[in-house]
């Protein structure tokens, strides 16, 4: 599957919720920084992505908010239990990288799969997606362990479908899963042949230092990330170049 824009668009953060929520109740920052019991600074900061929304502010911004901490997060209105089995699978076909005991689907079947995957993270339908993951992960890792030329194809197509479970874990506040995810999504685009696959891979991986607030391990990923892709694709303004390196940076 070719990589494209969708590769690296990122879910919104709690940061952009607060921001979103706190608009749409005609608040300014100064008030709700007040109410929350923090300083407008900070609260301009989480809202940006420079600091992370600790659980402790979270709580205290929803009160002020007068939501549930799950709005900020952004996590679906789903029972614990039906959530907690359906990441128990993802972890599982996650762990299983090597060892999938899924079938190899017809080659249009699975591609259309892969499709309706990231049709699914790109509209947000992040519960839809994580019940189709663990099964479609095992499918994907299959075929490619078992193409005969060691397509690069079909190592994109692992690598897309990691990138989906990346939102999936990051939208629901899972980071051991995305940090793990991460390493599944790099270890498979090592053997795409495609440097925005990399890219992709590169993005989400500086994605998870960001979410712990190690923001100078972020950003040596992505200046590495970076000059590994301008070693690697040729000069020009292609639009894959434009779009991996402005995303990078």
């Amino acid at each position: 599957m070719a990589w494209n824009s969708r590769d690296m668009e990122s879910t919104p953060s709690p940061g952009e919720n607060i921001a979103v929520l706190r608009k749409a109740r005609s608040m300014g920052q100064a008030r709700l920084a007040r109410e929350a019991g923090i300083s407008v600074s900070y609260l301009s900061k989480i809202e940006v992505g420079l600091r992370p929304a600790t659980p402790p502010v979270v709580a205290a911004v929803a009160k002020a908010l007068h939501v549930q901490v799950q709005r900020i997060y952004g996590q679906p209105f789903l029972g614990p239990s039906e959530q907690a089995d359906l990441l128990h699978d993802l972890r599982a076909a996650v762990r299983r990288y090597t060892l999938p005991r899924e079938d190899v689907p017809e080659p249009s079947a699975l591609q259309a799969a892969v499709r309706r995957a990231m049709q699914l993270r790109a509209e947000t339908r992040y519960l839809e997606l994580l019940g189709m993951l663990p099964k479609l992960l095992g499918q994907v890792t299959a075929t490619a362990l078992t193409s005969a030329t060691g397509e690069a194809g079909a190592w994109t197509q692992v690598s897309d479908v990691y990138g989906c479970a990346y939102a999936v874990a990051h939208r629901l506040a899972q980071p051991d899963l995305a940090d793990m995810i991460v390493s599944r999504q790099s270890w498979a685009a090592t053997q795409t042949w495609n440097p925005e696959a990399e890219v992709a891979a590169a993005w989400n991986e500086a994605g998870t230092y960001q979410s712990a607030g190690q923001y100078e391990d972020g950003l040596a990923i992505v200046e590495r990330a970076i000059s590994k892709y301008q070693t690697a694709t040729p000069l020009g303004q292609s639009p894959e170049r434009a779009i991996s390196l402005g995303s990078l940076h």
